[in-house]
């Protein structure tokens, strides 16, 4: 019966229909086989495994979602409050004191939903069904059942501001939707195929919500993004420095869909400092059982894109080497320092610090860095300047140039110095779309598919029906 009901089965169309200029080829792996539009979202941050929940809602329906429909088993009113909990061999629901309703059935947890069609849980206010489960715990914890488009609602605010140029927080919706579809062939738990904070994405229900980003989830319904045609992993982050980062930089896997590509305009999120001594290294080293002696320097280890792929701690009996995301990850182990690293784009100040963002040159010998910047290019197009980071002056004037990347130079960065101050650029792991990136784009003209089309390589933009 518990199978019967969580995994539902219905029939999808399996047309794409064509819209606008996007590539819209049939392709059937778009849609994950049994999926019904609806997402089961764990709300992990405020009712995991709870001794109660209570609904500050005074009018529910108690039933049972099954095949995309709420069919109704109860209609409760409450003078004040409900409240859920475990009991009598399943979940109790309470209301003034006294219980009106218990779902004992071990195969079916209790559903329930407010009449208006927002279920208010205090801290958060939901739509769809509220789901009551015991997850092999004592404790009891709420799922939300919601709509994709009403979860992207809460979730594109929530994880872009939404006061944001519309074209970009198009771009995060598709992406948004695309990184939710595909988590449903990887779920968090047998029990919930997504949850409502960074493991996932932010989603804060109603409360978040915004007319920019509501007309952004409904202009972009049903789009999303494609390799070969697969659905892809559609990550994104804040900041990313003025590059963003091939998926083997930060993960083990190689996707060709997350290829390192510019930031085609400087960030406000760009510039980050962060002072470290060898005593604050010594200490997190200790409290992670590393033993290397005395901390004597350190040394860095970056790709031809200055991203930083070894961070070598060198102690006087040892050598521990922190590599990708270990690297950010290792200083937030311990109260102390601040916290993870913001990126992996830095450098140690007065080591050889050079600016990140730069316009490169293209001649017989092939094409080289230089600083062009506020030069002005006149060619048959008129006069422009090279104001724009890794962008090419050819006879045919200004242009970016994704491909673009510095020599093979010597990539080690060290200091034996007892404080020194990282320099760097970035926010986040900086694989897939650059939020801040796609709202520079966006501010400069560039549509959304454009935007997308940037920062995942080789992309299709398909409708999904």
């Amino acid at each position: 019966m518990k199978n019967k009901f969580r995994h539902i089965v219905m029939v999808f169309l399996t047309c794409l229909i064509f819209f606008g200029s996007y590539n819209t080829t049939l392709m059937q792996a778009a849609i994950p086989q049994g999926f019904d539009g609806f997402l089961r979202i764990g709300l992990e941050q405020h009712f995991l495994n709870r001794e109660q929940i209570n609904i500050y809602s005074q009018n529910i329906e108690v039933g049972l979602f099954i095949d995309g429909e709420f069919f109704v088993m109860q209609t409760i009113n409450s003078h004040t409050h409900f409240t859920a909990m475990a009991g009598y061999g399943g979940i109790v629901l309470m209301a003034d004191g006294a219980v009106v309703f218990v779902a004992d059935n071990p195969g079916l947890n209790l559903q329930l939903r407010c009449v208006s069609g927002i279920t208010n849980l205090g801290v958060r206010q939901y739509r769809g069904i509220i789901e009551f489960g015991q997850f092999n715990t004592n404790g009891i914890t709420a799922v939300n059942i919601v709509h994709m488009d009403e979860y992207l609602f809460s979730v594109v605010p929530s994880e872009m501001p939404a006061l944001w140029h519309i074209e970009a927080l198009k771009a995060q919706a598709v992406a948004a939707r695309t990184f939710a579809m595909n988590r449903l062939s990887s779920p968090r738990t047998a029990n919930y195929s997504l949850c409502d904070t960074v493991f996932s994405q932010v989603y804060s229900g109603v409360d978040r919500e915004h007319p920019n980003t509501t007309q952004a989830v409904i202009e972009t319904s049903g789009l999303v993004l494609m390799h070969n045609g697969r659905l892809i992993s559609a990550w994104y982050s804040s900041c990313a420095g003025g590059f963003t980062a091939n998926s083997e930089d930060v993960w083990a896997s190689v996707e060709p869909f997350a290829r390192a590509v510019p930031e085609l305009y400087p960030s406000s999120l760009a510039d980050w400092e962060r002072t470290i001594t060898h005593a604050q290294l010594q200490q997190l080293l200790t409290a992670q059982n590393i033993h290397i002696g005395a901390v004597q320097s350190v040394e860095l280890h970056k790709n031809n894109i200055r991203r930083v792929m070894q961070f070598r701690i060198i102690g006087n009996s040892g050598t521990h080497t922190l590599e990708r995301e270990n690297i950010r990850s290792f200083f937030g182990s311990l109260e102390i320092g601040g916290g993870s690293l913001r990126s992996r784009v830095f450098t140690i100040a007065g080591q050889g610090t050079q600016p990140l963002n730069e316009q490169f040159a293209i001649s017989a010998g092939g094409t080289f860095a230089v600083d062009l910047r506020n030069v002005f290019v006149i060619s048959a197009f008129g006069t422009d300047t090279t104001n724009m980071p890794n962008s090419v002056i050819s006879a045919q004037g200004v242009r970016l140039l994704s491909t673009a990347h510095t020599p093979n130079t010597t990539n080690i960065v060290s200091t034996s110095d007892y404080s020194f101050t990282l320099v760097g650029q970035g926010f986040g792991h900086g694989v897939g779309m650059s939020q801040h990136g796609a709202r520079a784009m966006a501010d400069n003209g560039h549509s959304f598919d454009t935007i997308l089309r940037h920062y995942y390589t080789g992309i299709d933009i398909v409708r999904a029906h």
